[in-house]
Order: C-alpha cells, then sequence, then structure tokens
C-alpha cells in the first residue's frame, strides 16, 4: 500500500478563518493544480488515496476540511457559527486562492464530491478553473427523488435535520452513525434548500452570479444506484452550471461486474481500476 506525500498546510480564508489542508507535491510536475471539495461531512482524509494517485500522474493536490469539519473544526460544537454558503464563498474560494498563487497554475483543475460541487458555483475564482470533475454533485431538492427516498429526503429536511440541531446545537452525526459532525448553521440551511424547488438558488445572494462565470468543461458523474444523488438530480445541478461545457456520463454496477457503485464508493482504493485511469487521463487531456 503507497503512503501518500502530502504536506499538512494551514490555508487561511479571506474572514480570517484557518482551514486545515493537504498538499500533495509531485516529484515531476505536469503543471496542473486540482482543488478537492469534499461532500457533507467527510474528512479530507477520505479522498488521500485519491490524491496521491493524481500526485503520481504529475498533479498538484489540495484537499482540505471546510470549516467545522475535521481539523477545521473548533473545539466545542455547540455555539459555533458557520453557514453552507461559506463552504463555497470562503472555504473552496481560499483553496482555489492558495492554488493560483502558491502553485503551478498553468491548469487550475476542480473535482468535486457530493455538497463540494454544489457549492462551488459560489466561488468567486472558479471562473479561473480550467477543467472540473464533479462525482454525485446534485441538487438536493426533496421531490426530485423517488419512491421511499423521497419520503426520507422530506423528512431529513423537515423534522431530521431541524430536530437534531436544536436539541444538540449541532448535527451529531457522528453518534449517529452518518458521517463527521457539522455545525448547526450549515445543517439548517442545508435543510432551507432541501425544502425549496430553487435548492442553492432560493437565496438571493450576489454570489450566486458566479455560477454564470463558470465557462470550463465539466463532467459530472453520476450512478444509477446512488440513492444519496440519483441521475435527475444530478442533472438537475448540471442545468444551473448553465455556460459551462457540461458533460454528463451515468455509470451501472453492470458496466464493471460489481454489486454496488453508490455514493461512496468512486474514491476507494478498490474503485481505482475503475475510474481513476480514466480521470487522470481527462483531467490532463
Amino acid at each position: 500500500m503507497t503512503k501518500p506525500h502530502f504536506t499538512p498546510t494551514i490555508i487561511t480564508a479571506a474572514d480570517g478563518y484557518p482551514l486545515h489542508s493537504s498538499v500533495f507535491i509531485p516529484e515531476q510536475p505536469n503543471g496542473r493544480t486540482l482543488v478537492m471539495g469534499s461532500a457533507m461531512g467527510v474528512l479530507q482524509q477520505y479522498y488521500y488515496n485519491f490524491g496521491e494517485y493524481l500526485r503520481g500522474l504529475g498533479f498538484h493536490v489540495v484537499v482540505f476540511d471546510y470549516r467545522g469539519v475535521g481539523l477545521s473544526a473548533p473545539k466545542r460544537m455547540k455555539g459555533f457559527e458557520a453557514h453552507l454558503h461559506q463552504w463555497g464563498e470562503l472555504d473552496i474560494e481560499a483553496m482555489l486562492q492558495y492554488a493560483l498563487h502558491q502553485l503551478p497554475t498553468d491548469n487550475l483543475l476542480y473535482s468535486s464530491h457530493s455538497v463540494g460541487g454544489q457549492v462551488f458555483g459560489l466561488a468567486e475564482s472558479s471562473k479561473h478553473v480550467k477543467k472540473v470533475m464533479m462525482v454525485a454533485s446534485q441538487s438536493g431538492y426533496w421531490n426530485l427523488w423517488s419512491g421511499h427516498h423521497k419520503a426520507r429526503m422530506w423528512a431529513i429536511s423537515h423534522i431530521f435535520l431541524p430536530g437534531a440541531t436544536a436539541v444538540a446545537g449541532y448535527l451529531p452525526a457522528k453518534k449517529l452513525g452518518l458521517f463527521e459532525d457539522v455545525p448547526k448553521g450549515v445543517a439548517n440551511q442545508w435543510a432551507s434548500w432541501i425544502r425549496h424547488p430553487e435548492y442553492i438558488f432560493r437565496e438571493e445572494r450576489p454570489t450566486l452570479d458566479n455560477f454564470k462565470g463558470v465557462t470550463a468543461p465539466m463532467r459530472l458523474i453520476s450512478f444509477s444506484d446512488d440513492h444519496f444523488a440519483p441521475p435527475r438530480t444530478v442533472d438537475n445541478l448540471a442545468a444551473r452550471y448553465s455556460n459551462a461545457l457540461v458533460e454528463r456520463i451515468n455509470y451501472t454496477p453492470q458496466q464493471f461486474g460489481v454489486k454496488e457503485l453508490g455514493h461512496f464508493n468512486y474514491f476507494k482504493r478498490g474503485f481505482k481500476q475503475y475510474f481513476w485511469e480514466d480521470a487522470g487521463a481527462w483531467l490532463i487531456s
């Protein structure tokens, strides 16, 4: 097993908040730097193997924890103020700015998982990115789901998220066996988006105009058995990047002879043979 080679780095957002990141520096740089935007409540370490693979191809790679998550979380979550829009406007923006000014920027690239693709369009520097690859990044409006998954998304946004944060003062997701804990403001804003047909666009935020500034080629990947980001929800997000050159890919487990692809397997080492080589080739091309 190859041990990831990275440098722990604290990157400060425009409002002064310190964000803990890991910077992968290749031995033979190919002139490309990729910033990785994580899923909701997923630690940066989850993407280390993918980052190490790209490092081996010559990429500089930056992975990080959003404010309120993992190494970027406060010692006490209750009472900590953070909101989901800040993950795009400030945190992803800080990573892009770091990449633009501190790393080779001939080709600035961005890759996301789930919510990392939703809030990417809020970052002002998203317009400087040359290629974007989004994995299971979706619009989260509950009515885009079907069957019992629709009922689950309704319950999550109308009952679970508001209720859990009201009781604990934050979303105690880790105790519930879901993902890492996230701040109350993040969870409640997320819930308000899920409840609305326009999702992230329900708010009148000037930074929403940054979605229009993304003109790079974009590859949005979905999975037929992903109950967190079914293809229809990924299509909906893709349409929001209205000026980008969007390519949609939907994979099925049957294509690879595996039992499940789901929401999380793409970045696992065991699925490297199915996805990572193709991703590296596309990002380089």
